[in-house]
Parts: structure tokens; C-alpha cells; sequence
């Protein structure tokens, strides 16, 4: 059994830190050249000229051109290899914030029903072949171009929906396209579900599903990045391939 902060607790050690977060970063060894010096090399990835702390919503921002946005909770994180909850009660320490916490039993069942989920569905996909569903919806959106391992073909995915009554549930089948979205790790977490029918959108209420509410920072790499290259941000996967034929760079849904 573990403890947790009161959530009460949580909220008061972030709102003494924002503003705060040079001080805080200083005192925990960050150099002042990091956090006043534009164009650095970064901490997580190690690219040169391209991390910045800018503390835009004092919040201890920084910004990497390769892997994006951190928290100040982060760099804290990563440069005195804390826990979450460690960063935490570290700032509370440095503002003699009375630190309340409680007992809680961590629940592990759900995410692995959850992973079990993607892997399942996932394993009952195949890479799309000319004449799937999938195909065939996709070149009706004018994408023409190869299609990325990230997109697969399903030819039976249950879609179910809230019966009438309210209470119970129904059940169907369709054919689909599947897409394997990713963390900032490139793990795959989560599955995003098109419902097709003869190559079109299905008669659903709901035609695009996720798997789970697992998405912070996670995209479906439809293209291979390249980190002295140039990457597109697109929000669909069909906008995304169709602005990655077009500009001629990779394109990621996000």
C-alpha cells in the first residue's frame, strides 16, 4: 500500500511554484546558463541548439524543436531523477509547505485490461492490403501515396452504442481501419477505431473511437522523423496524409 498527497495539498505546492520555477531549478543544481540562455542542448534528448526554458506560463516551461514541451516539474524530474510525487514534496520542502497524504491502494487490473485491449485488437488487425475497407477509404479521400505501418485493416470490429431504453447496451459489426497511436516514447498505449462499411463511413452515430482515454502527448506517427528534418502536426489522420503528400515531409496525427 502506498500514500499519495491530498489533492488539496497537490494544488497548493503548484500554485506556490508558478512564477517560482528559476529559483526552485537553481536551487536543485540547474545551471544558470540552462535557464536564461536560449538554444540549448537538451536534457532529454541530447540535441544540440534546440532547447529553450522560457517559463512562457510560469509554469517552468521549456521547449525542445524535437520532442516538444516540459513542465518545470519535469526538468526537475529528470535532472534529480525524482517520481512525480518526489518533485513534489521537494518544492513543498522548499516553501516548508505542511505535506498531508493518505493511503491508497493502487489498482494495476484496469491499465492491463487496457493493454490487453489494444494488443488484442491490435493482433487482429493486418498491414492494408488493395481492395480492404481501408484501402478503399482511404483512396476515396484522395490519399494515394503508401500507406504507413501505423494504419492497419480490421474486417470485424464490434461498435457498440446505448439502446434506446437507456440503460442497456447494443452491439454491431463493421469492418474498419485502425491506428496505432503512440507515446512520446513511440510505445504503442492506445488504438484509434474508423467503422467502415463497403469502404465508406459506417452508419454509426460515433464513425471515430478511441480505445481509451490514454492520449496526453501521444500522436500516430504516419511517417518516419527524421531529427534534422522538418515534421508536420496535423489534426486527423486523413489531413495528416494528405498534407504529408503534399509538402513532401512526414506528417503526424495529434
Amino acid at each position: 500500500m502506498q500514500t499519495r498527497i491530498c489533492p488539496e495539498t497537490v494544488a497548493l505546492i503548484l500554485e506556490r511554484a508558478q512564477g517560482n520555477y528559476r529559483e526552485i531549478l537553481q536551487y536543485a543544481g540547474v545551471s544558470e546558463k540552462v535557464l536564461h540562455k536560449p538554444n540549448q542542448e537538451c536534457p532529454w534528448c541530447g540535441g544540440e541548439d534546440r532547447f529553450s526554458f522560457t517559463d512562457k506560463f510560469r509554469k517552468g516551461d521549456s521547449y525542445c524543436r524535437h520532442c516538444g514541451h516540459h513542465s518545470g516539474v519535469d526538468l526537475l524530474m529528470l535532472i534529480r531523477n525524482f517520481s512525480y510525487k518526489e518533485a513534489l514534496l521537494y518544492i513543498a520542502d522548499f516553501f516548508s509547505i505542511p505535506v498531508e497524504e493518505y493511503r491508497a491502494v493502487r489498482r494495476r487490473k484496469p491499465v492491463q485490461r487496457t493493454r490487453d485491449s489494444v494488443e488484442r485488437l491490435w493482433s487482429s488487425s493486418r498491414p492494408i492490403e488493395e481492395g480492404d475497407g481501408a484501402y478503399l477509404y482511404l483512396r476515396s479521400r484522395g490519399i494515394l501515396g503508401k500507406l504507413p505501418p501505423a494504419l492497419r485493416s480490421i474486417k470485424s470490429m464490434r461498435y457498440s452504442q446505448q439502446a434506446e431504453n437507456g440503460q442497456d447496451w447494443e452491439s454491431s459489426y463493421f469492418e474498419g481501419l485502425i491506428a496505432e497511436i503512440s507515446d512520446m516514447h513511440g510505445k504503442r498505449v492506445n488504438l484509434h477505431r474508423t467503422y467502415l462499411e463497403g469502404g465508406r463511413k459506417a452508419d454509426v452515430k460515433t464513425v471515430k473511437k478511441v480505445l481509451s482515454k490514454e492520449l496526453s502527448g501521444c500522436s500516430i506517427r504516419l511517417g518516419e522523423y527524421q531529427p534534422d528534418g522538418v515534421l508536420g502536426l496535423a489534426e486527423g489522420i486523413e489531413t495528416a496524409l494528405s498534407a504529408s503528400e503534399l509538402f513532401k515531409v512526414p506528417v503526424w496525427s495529434v
